[in-house]
Parts: structure tokens; sequence; C-alpha cells
């Protein structure tokens, strides 16, 4: 018996499919392990080649923001439009990878102008200027569209336009050798509204410093003009207050002698003594009627000046209407009369009895318009109508005065420049009316002095209307302060109240004329004077009212006359009489002098004379009526008051 082969007989038939099933394991993990290895390496194969092109659009998209970055800093470090489109140029042809570029600007019209260019390579030049329409970048300006034009032999053109909220900014050309990628051409796509955003930007502040240098040009040659014009003012100015000077003193030169050939010609005219012929007593009394007229001409022309310099001066005070209608009436119905005229004056009820304003001043106006009135009527007649006026003026109720005539009218031409110095309705050499055309001038400056207002209305043929209405209280501050007088003595050009008098005196000194006779009778007056007319004149006045009149040429004799007894009752000093002492002499005599009642008379104080301030000054000039009122008041005020000893002012 054999024993040992059976087991391993037995074996081999039981282990067999054993192996196989092991065999067929191990070989289908092989072929996983080979198969998934294919898989991977194809799997790590189509991930390397995306990952290559994420790495691409990374990179593009980094050079992009690059760009971006780079444009947007040379977009604000550009200092003008020109400067930017050649920032646009460097930075986006560069990055693009253009041959040649162009920047054409867009000012709002039709046409494109060239404001930069780089690179070489251009088949032809640039032109300097464009249409809309024209050429690729005209196409692409109007179309507001980018164009790409790949005929060109030299290379494809791109052509940009850059254009905001619809309205184009400018347009860009670049020139490749070939066709460019799409790259940049996204690129210039991606750049195209920040690049109009900075061109708007850049034209608006550019607009703007425009706007600030003309207006820094226009302020300086306004500040030019202005100092031109404040010169010009200047020399006005000067040459204006000359102009018043001359005039104040050459009327005042004028009135001195006329006054005197005014009453000696009257003098004449009454022929007391019998002695003249009656054709010389006609001559006379021509002399005084043309020498009025004269006068009334040169007064005019003073009161003029001193309105226009602020220095005529108002003295307000109650004025009666009823009485001012009755002397108006008294003094302009003889004159009507002679011209067979008829003249009414009359007051309708609700009117106020009395108005605060200066008499001599509202007068001075009525009379200046009823004496128009009558000179330009030959029919008919001529009226005054004073009522309440229906308007509020100034913050008082108003009082109207209405001067109507029946004559010639006024042209509606005239009617405008009616109230201008020397204005006449008829300006021709043959004119039938006389005048020095200040009388309606006068007439605005004083209206406008005492707060009224003045108008008129007019038809040719038909007649005027003059208006003046009048506060019955005047406005306040009062009108004009009060020339200044050399030595700070008080100017008198009405009757006055020293500071020294009692209220009686104050009553003297205001009196009507018909007073002053009283008041001068018997009294002695003394007139220092060198000037003989101006001396003559004043004793006419004087004696004319009663008073006895001394006349010393010099100071020295003056002042042997104020020594005298008796004294005199009223010493009138002209300050030129004095004006060839020395100061120390001027204060002598001013204190030798000072036991008498003095009074300065003068219109004008030479600076070279030394007066009392305390001293009142009155205008030798006045109308021979209302200069001896205000003697006959310095008289009476002086006869109740204390003497008072006049402080000479130091130098």
């Amino acid at each position: 018996m054999n024993p040992g082969p059976a087991p391993c007989a037995v074996s081999a038939s039981v282990n067999g499919p054993a192996q196989t099933v092991d065999r067929l394991r191990i070989a289908t993990a092989r072929a996983a392990s080979v198969v998934g290895a294919a898989w991977n390496a194809a799997i790590g194969f189509g991930h390397g080649r995306e990952l290559a092109r994420l790495r691409q659009q990374v990179a593009s998209q980094s050079r992009q923001l690059e760009t971006s970055a780079a444009l947007r800093r040379a977009l604000r470090s550009a200092p003008s439009s020109r400067a930017l489109s050649r920032a646009v140029l460097h930075v986006l042809g560069d990055t693009s990878g253009a041959r040649a570029s162009a920047f054409y600007l867009a000012h709002g019209g039709q046409v494109l102008e060239l404001a930069a260019q780089a690179g070489s390579g251009w088949p032809v030049d640039p032109l300097p200027q464009l249409r809309l329409g024209e050429g690729l970048a005209g196409r692409a300006a109007a179309g507001r569209r980018r164009l790409v034009d790949s005929a060109p032999p030299a290379g494809t053109c791109v052509a940009v336009p850059y254009h905001l909220a619809g309205r184009l900014k400018g347009v860009a050309v670049f020139l490749f050798a070939a066709a460019p990628a799409a790259e940049a051409l996204e690129l210039l796509a991606d750049t195209a509204e920040p690049v109009a955003m900075a061109l708007d930007a850049r034209w608006s502040r550019e607009r703007v410093q425009l706007l600030l240098g003309e207006t820094r040009r226009q302020t300086a040659a306004f500040a030019a003009q202005q100092r031109i014009l404040q010169g010009a003012n200047v020399r006005l100015q000067r040459s204006d207050r000359y102009k018043n000077e001359f005039l104040a003193n050459m009327t005042h030169e004028l009135r001195s002698p006329l006054n005197s050939m005014l009453l000696l010609s009257q003098v004449l005219a009454e022929n007391r003594h019998g002695r003249l012929a009656p054709e010389e007593v006609d001559a006379a009394q021509v002399i005084n009627k043309a020498g009025r007229e004269l006068l009334v001409i040169i007064d005019d022309i003073l009161d003029l000046t001193k309105a226009e310099a602020g220095r005529l001066e108002l003295h307000p005070e109650p004025v009666c209407l009823a009485d001012l209608a009755e002397s108006l009436k008294a003094l302009y119905l003889p004159l009507a009369q002679r011209r067979g005229l008829e003249i009414q004056v009359t007051i309708e009820p609700g009117t106020p009895t009395e108005c605060l304003t200066d008499p001599t001043r509202l007068s001075q106006i009525l009379k200046n318009l009823l004496n128009n009135a009558l000179k330009f009527t030959e029919k008919g007649g001529v009226s005054l109508r004073i009522a309440a006026a229906p308007q509020i003026l100034g913050g008082s109720p108003a009082v109207e005065f209405v001067v109507c005539d029946t004559g010639i009218g006024i042209s509606p031409e005239v009617l405008p420049a009616l109230f201008a110095p020397f204005t006449q309705g008829d300006g021709s050499i043959s004119r039938r009316f006389g005048g020095s055309g200040l009388g309606l001038s006068i007439c605005r400056k004083l209206a406008e002095l005492l707060g009224a207002r003045i108008e008129v209305a007019s038809e040719v043929g038909r007649g005027s209307t003059f208006r003046l209405r009048l506060p019955v209280r005047p406005p306040a501050p009062a009108a004009v302060a009060p020339a200044a007088v050399p030595g700070g003595a008080r100017p008198v050009d009405a009757p006055v109240s020293p500071p020294s008098l009692t209220p009686g005196a104050a009553a003297n000194a205001a009196r009507a004329p018909a007073a002053a006779g009283t008041a001068l009778t018997g009294r002695t007056v003394l007139v220092v004077d060198g000037d003989m007319r101006s001396a003559f004149r004043l004793s006419g006045v004087i004696e004319s009212h009663g008073g006895r009149v001394r006349v010393a040429r010099d100071p020295a004799s003056g002042l042997a006359a104020i020594e005298a007894i008796p004294a005199p009752d009223l010493v009138l000093v002209r300050p030129q009489s004095l004006q060839s002492m020395a100061e120390d002499g001027q204060r002598q005599w001013w204190e030798a002098a000072a036991a008498a009642r003095l009074v300065v008379i003068a219109s004008m104080i030479p600076a070279s004379v030394i007066v009392p301030p305390s001293l009142p000054v009155l205008d030798p000039d006045l109308p021979a009526d209302r200069l001896g009122t205000i003697l006959a008041g310095l008289v009476g005020a002086h006869a109740v008051g204390p003497r008072r000893t006049p402080e000479v002012a130091p130098c």
C-alpha cells in the first residue's frame, strides 16, 4: 500500500479553484489600479488645461487692472485736456500693442480737432481736423460706436468714441500691425467710460478756470476803471468846488457894486430935488429896472450854487397859510391887472391853517412858479389853489400848492429836462420870453431841501399845472447843515436872536419889516468898512429906516468912533478892513472894541482875518428890506440885552 501520493492529489484537487479566485482578484485589482491610474492621468491632464486657462484669464484681468490703475493715475495728473489725450494714447497704446495712435477732441460742434498722436507707421499723417462722418474716426464719432477697419495695407485701425450722457467728448484711433487680440479690444472698450468721464471733468475744470480767469480780468479791469472814475470824480469834485467858489465870489463881487448902482439909480429916479429932466429920470428908472433884473439872475445863480454845494441854510418856523395866500395875492394882483389877466388865490376847506417850514424858501418857490405862469400867459388867467394833499409825505400830512395857467404850455420833448439848470422851453436866440432858465431848477432844489415834491403837467396851447406837495412838519433831520464860517462866527441871513438876548429881545428881532423903521429911528450905527460902495449901501439902508450912520474907513478911526461919546448903538465891521493888520493887532482891536455892540458884515471871511466866534455874521448882499429888518432886530435886541465881551479865537 502506498499512502503518500493520495493526499497530495486530494489536496491538489481540493486547492485548485481557490487559487484561481485569488489570481482573479489580484488581476482585477491590478486592472482597477491601471484603470484608476489611467483615469487619474486623464483627469489630471484636463485640470492642467483648465488651470492654464484660468491662469491666463487671471493674468489678463491683472493686466487690465494694472492698465486701469495706470490710466487713472495718468488721467488724474493730466493738467489739461490735451495732456489727458496724450496720457490716454501712451497708456492704452502701449498696453494694447498699437503701433500708432491719434486722439481727436470734440468741442460740441461738428468738427473734431487733433489733440495728440503717438507712434509711427501711419500710411498718411492724421488730419488736424475732421468733420463728423469723415474717415473712420469721424464715422465712429457720428455713430457713437467702435469701428474696426482691416482694409488699410499698414494694418488694422480701431476707432473708439468717448461719449457721456449722449454727448461726444472725443475719439481715439489705434493702428495695429495685425488684427488686435480680443483682450486689446476688451481693454479699449472697458476704458471708454472712464476716459469720457475724465474728459468731461477736465473740460468742466478748464471752463471754470477760464471763467475764473475772465472774472479776474474783468475784476482787474473794473478796479482799474474804478480808480480812473474815482480820480475823475475827485477832479470833478475839485472842479465843482472851484466852480462854486468862483460863482460865490463872483456873485458877491457883482452884487456889491450892483447894489450900489441900484441904490444910486433909485435916488436919481426919485429926483427928490427936482434937478433932473424927465428923460434923465426915465434913464435912471431904466438903469434901476435892468439892474434889478440882473440882481435876480445873480441871486438865482448864488442860490443854486449854495443848494448844490449843500450850503443853503433853512430856518423852519410856523407859516400861516392864509397870510401867505394874502401876501401873494397882494403882490401879483397889480401885475396881473396890468397884463389884463385874472388871478385867483384860494384855500380849500379842510386845509391845515399852518405848516412848519422855511417861509422864505417856500415863498421863493411859489413866486417862481407864479412868475413863470404870468410870463407865459397872454390870455385867460393864473390861479393858486392851496389844499390838503391826499397823500402822506415824509410821514406827515401834506399841503398841496397848485399853480395853473392858461398859457402856451410845454412841449413833451422839453418836459423831462424842465427842471435842469438853464433849461428854456425855447432855446433859440429868437425866443419871445427871456429868463436865465434857473427858476425851476432852484424850485426843485428848494423843494428837495424842504422835503417837498414838485410835479408838472402841461399841454401845448392849453397851459400848465405845477403841483407842490409840502409836508406840514418837515422831515427829521432838517434839510441842510449851515455853511462853515471861518473863525467860528455865526452866519446871519434872517432876523436872529443872539444867545444872550431875552425873550422880549428875540421877539423884537423877528418882527416884520414895518417895525424896522421904529427900531432904527434915532439910532446911531457905525460902519467900519474900507469899501465905500458897501458902506454907501449900508448907509442908505439904515437912513431909509430912520437911523443915523457914521462911517470909518479904517480900524483906527473905527476904534476912535467906538470910544467917542455918545457911543454908537450898533457897530458893523467888515473883516476885510482888518486884513492889513497882524494877528496880534487884530486881537487887540477886537478886545478894545469889545464894549460896543459888534456885528460882522461879510458874505465870506478871509482866512487871514481873526473873527470872534461869539459874533453874528450878516450878509451885506441881502435885499435892502430884509437887511433893514435884521439890523432893526439887532438894534432892538441889543437895546434890552446885556453887553458881552467877545472872545477872540486863539491861533
